[in-house]
């Protein structure tokens, strides 16, 4: 992957480049979540899988209750690195309200 970039073949053979937005596990499994751009409101999620000559490959996720799992992480993940955004910096703790 360089610079952040895979490129997959589409149903109809055709290649499309896409940007790792990203990745993180779901209990044993791991999801990347790749955009057309980095303005791109369209998320494509996949799970990484080991094909049948056990390289890793994408797979989309068509599952919908995989699919709400993954939206609740991505969710949960945003929330606390917005969290974390919000502090002072000095390890305090305390959401950039910083008390002296």
């Amino acid at each position: 992957m360089e610079d952040n970039k895979i490129t997959l073949l589409d149903e109809d053979g055709v290649e499309r480049v896409f940007e790792l937005v990203i990745s993180f596990d779901i209990e044993d499994k791991t999801y990347v979540l790749l955009a057309e751009s980095e303005e791109s409101e369209d998320v494509f999620p996949f799970v990484i899988r080991e094909d049948e000559n056990g390289e890793e490959t994408l797979y989309p996720v068509e599952s919908e209750e995989e699919f709400a799992l993954i939206e609740q992480t991505y969710e949960q993940l945003m929330e606390e690195d917005d969290d974390d955004d919000e502090e002072c910096g000095c390890g305090c703790g305390c959401g950039g309200d910083h008390q002296e």
